[in-house]
């Protein structure tokens, strides 16, 4: 899981494929997140946390738009 975009940058670049940082990000957050692309790490562990480890956060709202929460 990646955190933020450098690192998600540097990973894909180092195994050869060519990915969209916030194309995956708006992809995570309309299918989990009402189509919010501003979450963090730490939403996506409390959604799972509330959902038995199945996410799914319809309620979502809010989070962090850099995604820096940490790794």
């Amino acid at each position: 899981m990646f955190s933020n975009r450098k690192d998600f940058d540097q990973f894909h670049q180092e195994i050869g494929e060519n990915c969209d940082y916030d194309a995956m990000r708006c992809e995570i957050g309309d299918i989990y997140f009402n189509g919010s692309s501003d979450f963090s790490v730490s939403d996506i562990t409390s959604a799972s946390s509330d959902s038995g480890g199945g996410i799914d956060a319809g309620g979502f709202s809010g989070g962090d738009s850099g995604g820096g929460g940490g790794d």
